[in-house]
């Protein structure tokens, strides 16, 4: 008897559900005379029994972790949410996706001669190992080329297994094991500099993507569940796709690079001015308002890597990976895509079916911060900004005279008046070994570093003149309680010098 008779009418509507076939597989169910439906709720998908050769629930628990962890039936979950959310069906490429192949071979076929030649290297960065199985069904897409396949795993995040469906799929593939330094863009930037670029004319950089993020909103787009990671594969990979990136790339013509249409994006300000600085301190000249790939997974003819090859940057420059800092690794996502521009190259934008939520992209759009960057009206600290309130959703935002008094600090838990601080003790002469190891505990939680000798350059700068444009920045939170999220320092030195009673121009920010 079913547990949940609507997860039974769930499974027994399905038309990824065959009963028939799920008989056939599974004799001893069979020859018991259970319901096939019934069995596959209760037991089968526990036990590793597929449904049908239209889904496959092993796969689909291990790319989704929350549903395994909820331990729901995977079929019932696709069908009831996981449609709905934009998850996928990793069956979907199977054998549909092989008639396609045919089909686009036979399209183009004229395309498919001109390039038979055509030397090929695929560099992919597999982090996500469990994404394998439908990685392995685009590289499929390239099996009428000769290529040369490169997979870069990370330490203690694989297992044999893995190796032998690699080595199943390309007996000649070389797999390298690295530290988990800099994403994927490391151990690219450290194959490519171990090879010699001449031996190939196209170079496919690509990177396992995560799959179980439910929701990013990122450059104008929303992307949910697999969404980024089709949208990158369907760029260049798709049946459809690869073989006009590969003849792009191979005729004599100024583009340089093939990547999915939409996600060949401009920086917003403060990205743009970290990627300069660290351009600035290799040597390299981009454009001010470069190009880049979102996602980083893109084909290139090979001879404009070697741009990045001579920089000569070795591995372990890459500190370990690590989110919310912008790192050398975020940099040379970007630096190995807009150094094709400053060799007289362009890109070229293949577009593919996506998701677009039109609707959600609006709302995305009415709470970005990013807007806060143009205001002329305050200076916002770049680092801040990325770490802090980029992914905040804004609700509104507005300048006003805040009395010091009025303005409180969180740290440990609790909220602090400025007085209480260890920033307003150190202005005040008082307990300077305090101030270092505040500064050494901030650092750690927030990745801010601050230290007695900036906060002394502060202070020297301010007594020469308080720039209002430099405002601190407050959170606003249950609409009456001023949280201080940037500017603690400039508030500390006023509050000493003017008193509580000192009305300071803020941003204050409702989130």
């Amino acid at each position: 008897m079913a547990k949940n008779k609507d997860d039974y009418q769930i499974v027994v509507g399905s038309k990824l559900f065959d009963g028939k076939w799920y008989l056939k597989q599974n004799l001893d169910v069979k020859k018991h005379g259970v319901d096939p439906a019934l069995h596959y709720l209760n037991n089968g998908w526990h036990e590793g029994r597929e449904p049908s050769t239209k889904f496959s629930g092993n796969l689909y628990l291990s790319i989704y972790k929350d549903v395994k962890a909820a331990n729901i039936n995977p079929l019932v979950h696709y069908e009831k949410f996981g449609k709905k959310e934009g998850r996928i069906n990793p069956v979907r490429l199977s054998s549909f996706h092989k008639l396609k192949q045919q089909l686009y071979k036979i399209v183009n076929f004229t395309r498919l001669l001109k390039n038979k030649n055509a030397r090929i290297l695929v560099v992919l960065h597999l982090f996500y190992i469990e994404e394998w199985d439908i990685i392995s069904r685009y590289l499929g897409n390239l099996d009428c080329y000769s290529y040369k396949l490169i997979v870069t795993l990370v330490e203690n995040h694989y297992n044999d297994d893995i190796i032998s469906k690699i080595k199943n799929f390309k007996s000649d593939a070389d797999i390298k094991v690295y530290k988990n330094f800099g994403f994927d863009v490391g151990t690219f930037v450290d194959v490519i500099s171990h090879i010699d670029l001449n031996q190939y004319d196209i170079v496919f950089k690509l990177q396992s993507k995560g799959l179980a993020r439910p929701y990013i909103y990122i450059y104008n787009q929303i992307f949910k569940y697999a969404d980024w990671f089709y949208n990158l594969y369907d760029g260049i990979l798709g049946e459809r796709s690869v073989h006009k990136a590969v003849d792009v790339l191979m005729s004599k013509n100024k583009i340089g690079m093939v990547a999915s249409e939409n996600l060949i994006i401009h920086d917003p300000k403060h990205k743009q001015f970290f990627t300069h600085q660290i351009a600035n301190s290799l040597n390299i000249n981009i454009l001010e308002n470069y190009q880049y790939v979102a996602g980083t997974c893109f084909a290139i003819k090979a001879r404009l890597l070697q741009r990045i090859k001579q920089l000569g940057i070795p591995f372990n420059k890459f500190e370990e990976t690590s989110r919310g800092k912008f790192s050398l690794a975020h940099a040379m996502e970007r630096l190995i895509c807009a150094s094709i521009e400053t060799e007289g190259y362009h890109f070229y934008g293949i577009k593919v079916k996506r998701n677009q939520y039109s609707d959600e992209v609006k709302e995305a759009q009415r709470l970005s911060s990013i807007p806060l960057l143009d205001d002329s009206r305050f200076n916002l600290d770049y680092d801040f900004f990325y770490r802090m309130v980029e992914h905040k959703r804004v609700e509104k935002y507005e300048i006003k005279k805040i009395k010091l008094k009025d303005i409180r600090r969180w740290l440990n838990g609790r909220l602090y008046r400025l007085t209480e601080t260890s920033v307003y003790a150190y202005v005040s002469g008082h307990d300077a070994e305090k101030y270092e190891n505040y500064c050494k505990m901030n650092a750690q939680v927030t990745g801010f570093e601050m230290s007695k000798k900036r906060f002394d350059d502060l202070i020297e700068s301010l007594d020469k003149g308080f720039d209002e444009k430099n405002m601190p920045v407050l959170h606003v939170h249950n609409e009456k309680t001023l949280i201080i999220m940037d500017g603690q320092h400039r508030c500390c030195y006023l509050l000493k010098k003017y008193g509580p009673e000192y009305e300071v121009p803020c941003l204050l920010l409702y989130y």
